[in-house]
């Protein structure tokens, strides 16, 4: 049976306690944060790509600043040992932190293109990702809207 989470939810599953958080208007419209309590891991899904550059999703919902906030207040409240990210390896705070100074340094109209090139010299997953197109898209939405 399908369920559609719209609000904060724990499941019981063999033990474990599975904590589904639903994260709006962040990365898009809705995404869903999953935390395993006793083994302190954290889901995050598209919300977290560990040293690759992103798929950003403007169409979609993407609102970066509540990203930012919200992946903050996921690491603040639940403080998980290991985080698995949409790709790459599995991470810990210190990879996660990174990737939210990645978020703060593309929205961030004070910072060149050079600076996040020697930054950020991560993958990119061929013909879906690059810095250059996400430098491009959040400057481009910055411009137009507000939100971003």
């Amino acid at each position: 049976i399908a369920t559609k989470i719209v609000n904060e939810k724990a499941f019981e599953i063999a033990g474990e306690t599975l904590v589904v958080v639903p994260i709006l208007e962040s990365a898009s419209h809705c995404d869903l944060a999953i935390y395993l309590k006793s083994r302190k891991i954290l889901f995050l899904g598209g919300l977290f790509y560990n040293r690759i550059h992103p798929f950003l999703r403007p169409l979609d919902g993407m609102n970066v600043a509540n990203w930012i906030r919200n992946l903050d207040a996921l690491m603040s409240r639940f403080q998980p040992e290991t985080i698995v990210p949409a790709e790459g390896d599995l991470a810990g705070a210190t990879e996660l932190k990174e990737f939210v100074a990645y978020l703060k340094a593309l929205s961030n109209p004070k910072i060149e293109f050079s600076d996040c090139r020697k930054t950020y010299d991560w993958l990119e997953i061929p013909g879906q990702t690059s810095l250059e197109e996400n430098f491009d898209l959040l400057r481009e939405n910055i411009k137009s809207f507000t939100k971003f």
